[in-house]
């Protein structure tokens, strides 16, 4: 047997496998990588702690590390390294037929050990999902509801039966266990009840009776959500769907099964890719299956933390932006880390094409080819292919766009890149609040152009002091709606080529790139 030891797992991967494989009678060597060949060197860098020094990591705690050097580490073998050990494997065996056999009977052993290590620990990702006094009403009676600001999480960490044709979550009770029904809309904005009409409730059943007999039974937990909601809009595709369901999985490591309620095909074909990250197994579409399932455990509904955003101190292992920006890279087999690595500056600039459009945009480009940049225009159609368009961001040092669902992209953007939104009339809230404070925990370098009223198409509509050009604040008094139909739905744009050029004459400033006198 010979086990890959990754950077900063020694211990662990001698006592559990190590010492074991000595008592299985089984030969064992040991490949230690070095730094270079950790994901984790490319991150960071040699001389970061998380690199040359894992025990400081370790230091603050085993969930820390944990969240470091087993959840967030892959390994690029130095195969001429790599080969010795092999050639000394080899010289083990004495004969090179026995390695085939040998090798099929190590791998079994493997499976059943990581099937072992599975079934006893996921229950303690169950109970890290939770704290408190949901924490402990979990661990005493199995099951608990966490009801956020934002989101309502129920979990279960006792074996449940789900009836798929009636989203119906039967969980064991005991005389102890108060009986009832307990309905959640798995949905991860849990305050906006407009779209909450739209979720199929899955009804969870505490009751002191036979449930029904189950025609499939499955070896991990159970997560069900929702596919409704804003779906087709690509920010609340991640902000209320994809980010909060890394929060709520992904420490489960792919062990687990997704249900998704309101199932939308072409919802699943986008996020194939992150599906599969996520989960080892197809997501599961209750509308067509209509039988009874039976799980370890289960997870009703997804936590949400804030706009296009993950609190580590309320994730399980830890798990932080940078760390869903990684993910997204594997996912999408990005290869571009850093925004050193491009030779010339590329700005992307996101065109739109109904609403808070850019009149003049073809005087833009002009503007900014001239400055060094290469311009890459994308319309929205671009943006449906995500394997594709991710690439394609991922290799941009600069996005530009006005604020709206195609500034969500900047989640691709390589570390170091730099993100420009421009901001429409009446819109510097939701401008900061849904992308501005948010590209900050991307590590992308953010600058905000905000335009000034004649730069709005609302003055030729409604004269240059009128209530919506000098007192936005005024028409939102009136309701979100009203003022969405004026700044959102009704505005376009003009930029002024002379004020917009000094802010992406900052943007090369901030990717170190030179400005010419003719720039």
């Amino acid at each position: 047997m010979v086990q890959a030891v990754p950077l900063g797992l020694n211990w662990a991967s001698n006592v559990y496998f190590g010492e074991p494989a000595r008592e299985m009678g089984v030969q064992y060597l040991e490949y230690k990588i070095e730094s270079k060949e950790s994901s984790l060197f490319e991150l960071y860098g040699p001389d970061h702690p998380v690199v040359a020094d894992p025990a400081s990591i370790f230091s603050k705690g085993y969930e820390a590390a944990r969240a470091m050097y087993v959840d967030g580490q892959n390994v690029k073998i130095n195969t001429l390294r790599f080969w010795e050990t092999l050639n000394e494997a080899v010289r083990l065996l004495g004969v090179y037929g026995v390695l085939k056999v040998t090798c099929k009977n190590i791998f079994i052993a493997l499976i059943h050990l990581t099937h072992i290590y599975t079934k006893y620990t996921y229950l303690k990702h169950m109970f890290c999902m939770q704290t408190g006094e949901d924490r402990t009403k979990l661990e005493a009676t199995g099951f608990a509801c966490d009801s956020a600001l934002h989101s309502l999480v129920c979990i279960a960490n006792r074996p449940v039966k789900i009836d798929t044709s009636a989203m119906r979550v039967h969980v064991p009770s005991d005389l102890n266990t108060p009986q009832g029904t307990t309905t959640v809309k798995p949905y991860a904005r849990q305050e906006d009840e407009d779209v909450l009409k739209y979720i199929t409730p899955v009804h969870i059943l505490h009751e002191n009776i036979i449930p029904p007999a189950c025609h499939y039974t499955h070896h991990v937990p159970a997560v069900i959500f929702s596919s409704s909601g804003f779906t087709g809009n690509q920010f609340h595709e991640f902000n209320e769907i994809i980010i909060p369901l890394f929060i709520t999985s992904r420490h489960f490591r792919s062990n687990v099964q997704f249900i998704l309620i309101d199932h939308k095909p072409w919802f699943v074909d986008k996020y194939e890719r992150i599906f599969a990250q996520l989960s080892r197994y197809e997501v599961m579409n209750p509308a067509i299956n209509g039988s009874v399932h039976c799980f370890p455990g289960a997870v009703v509904g997804l936590k949400f933390h804030d706009n296009l955003a993950l609190n580590s101190s309320d994730i399980p292992v830890g798990y932080s932006m940078l760390n869903f920006k990684q993910f997204l890279r594997e996912s999408y087999n990005l290869k571009v880390k850093n925004v050193s690595e491009a030779e010339r500056p590329v700005l992307i600039l996101i065109s739109r094409q109904r609403t808070r459009k850019f009149l003049n945009e073809g005087k833009m480009v002009a503007m900014m080819e001239k400055l060094g940049y290469r311009v890459i225009v994308t319309l929205p159609k671009t943006m449906k292919n995500l394997e594709k368009f991710s690439k394609l961001v991922s290799s941009c040092s600069v996005m530009v766009g006005a604020h709206g669902a195609g500034l969500a992209d900047a989640l691709f953007l390589p570390a170091g890149a730099v993100m420009v939104q421009v901001v429409p009339l009446g819109l510097d809230w939701p401008s900061n609040a849904y992308y501005g404070e948010p590209a900050r925990d991307m590590g992308v370098q953010y600058l905000v152009y905000k335009i000034e009223p004649e730069e709005s198409s609302l003055v030729d509509l409604y004269g240059r002091d009128h209530p919506a050009i000098v007192d936005p604040a005024s028409v939102f008094s009136k309701g979100y709606q009203a003022g969405r139909a004026v700044y959102v739905e009704g505005q376009n744009i003009k930029i002024d080529l002379v004020r917009f050029r000094k802010t992406l004459v900052e943007a090369l400033k901030l990717l170190g790139r030179p400005v010419t006198s003719s720039s």
